[in-house]
Parts: C-alpha cells; structure tokens; sequence
C-alpha cells in the first residue's frame, strides 16, 4: 500500500508542478511519446506507452478536443495517423521545461543515489 501511495504522490507532485503548461502528467506522457513516434496509429502509440488501446484513445480526446494532437488520416482509412499540432508543441515545451523542474526537485530531494535507485527499481517493476 505504501507503494501505491508513493506513486500517487509522485504523480501529484508533477501534476502541481505542471499547472502551467495546462496539462496533466499523464497528458504530458502521452504528448513526448507521441512526439518521438509521430505520425502513428493509436495501437503502435498504445504500444509504446504500455497503455490498453482504449484507455489511450479516452486519453487523446481530450488533447484533441483542445488543438494540440491531430489525426492525419483520410476520411474512411481504417488506422489513425496521430500527430502534435503546432499548439500541441508549445505546449509541450513549456511542460518540458517544468518537467526538468521537477526532476530537479526530486533529486534534491531524495538525494542523486537514492533516486537513481528508485528509477532502476522503477524500471524492474515496469517488467512485471
């Protein structure tokens, strides 16, 4: 229990922390992987998050709704071609920005070892 409330704090953190970007840490997840892989389809973004396809496409919407992901593909093709808009972009700059804030803030406050540490075991996790 003391993990999942770890984890739970850890995202809150982040999400205070990006406030002014306007965007959550899930949303800012999903904006640098899209940004590493664009254009692609929903399933190979899904993919690459480690994300149910649904639970990625409930995550677009509203990143779409607000300008900042398109979809590139033509009327009637089956498979999206998502992409950053220009305004998507911006916005994750200016996240990227207050992202590198906080990983400062995280290593100040765990101390580099220490943190360093977590994100290994992070990463073991990430494989079960």
């Amino acid at each position: 229990m003391s993990f999942r409330r770890a984890a739970r704090a850890v995202t809150a953190y982040y999400d205070r922390l990006l406030v002014p970007s306007g965007i959550t840490v899930n949303q800012y997840s999903l904006l640098i992987n899209l940004s590493r892989a664009a254009p692609c389809s929903a399933a190979s973004l899904s993919h690459a998050m480690g994300l149910e396809r649904t639970t990625l496409v409930r995550n677009l919407k509203p990143l779409m709704g607000a300008g900042m992901i398109r979809d590139l593909a033509e009327e009637g093709e089956r498979d999206r071609k998502l992409t950053l808009t220009p305004a998507g972009a911006k916005t994750l700059k200016t996240a990227q920005a207050l992202w590198k804030k906080a990983q400062a803030g995280l290593k100040k406050q765990l101390g580099r070892e220490n943190c360093a540490k977590l994100m290994n075991a992070a990463a073991q996790l990430e494989k079960i």
